[in-house]
């Protein structure tokens, strides 16, 4: 009988070392990519040291690399984006009751006064299999008409349906602006090739045919 209970003893330990291996790997591994990139935010460099940030969070959550992604993207000119890094290490650090959660929470409400931002009116949101994209990500519908916190910057906004392929640029301005894009309807079919393509209807046409507006 005791064979029995030390051959049990001993095979729930060694079950569970290869999980406690890969744990503190994951852990040494974030580690360093963060102490990695903390060097190069300290040089200045926090366009090369968000990437390795970004790295030791996919291996371990931390809070040391969510902040400093927040104040990389400060730094960089990108308050929209730095805030939500801060709200990030916030939730984790009260998780976790690390004191550096009042940082955090402090650090994102001094930036809201800075945050602009973009709300996308269509002008047919009845379009059949009407989809949209803010730079690249899909923006469901319960976004349309909703102001949306983004970076200072040209963005742009994609329109896509059976009918048409619509892509229209928006510059958004620094220090709590607030800016419009109105996506048109799109041609008429029986008049299509007589008329300007939709993503030439605004101001400040391009040579490439897109649309850019300065708008807030």
């Amino acid at each position: 009988m005791k064979r029995v209970a030390i051959g049990l003893l001993l095979f729930f330990f060694s079950a569970g070392t290869p999980a406690y291996a890969q744990s503190s790997d994951a852990e040494a591994r974030a580690t360093k990519l963060f102490e990695e990139g903390r060097s190069l935010a300290r040089q200045g460099r926090c366009a090369d040291a968000v990437d390795l940030f970004q790295a030791s969070l996919r291996e371990a959550t931390g809070v040391g690399p969510l902040l400093n992604l927040g104040n990389c993207y400060e730094q960089m000119g990108k308050p929209a984006t730095a805030q939500r890094w801060f709200i990030r290490a916030a939730e984790v650090a009260r998780e976790r009751h690390d004191p550096r959660a009042a940082e955090a929470t402090e650090r994102a409400r001094a930036l809201e006064p800075r945050i602009s931002d973009l709300t996308v009116r269509v002008a047919t949101p009845d379009e059949a299999d009407l989809e949209l994209r803010l730079d690249g990500e899909p923006l469901d519908r319960a976004r349309w008409n909703v102001a949306a916190r983004v970076d200072p910057g040209t963005h742009v906004v994609e329109a896509s349906s059976p009918r048409r392929h619509t892509s229209l640029r928006v510059v958004v301005g620094d220090g709590g602006q607030h800016a419009e894009l109105v996506v048109p309807a799109p041609a008429p079919e029986s008049s299509a090739s007589s008329t300007r393509p939709a993503s030439a209807v605004a101001t400040d046409e391009k040579s490439d045919g897109s649309t850019l507006r300065t708008l807030g």
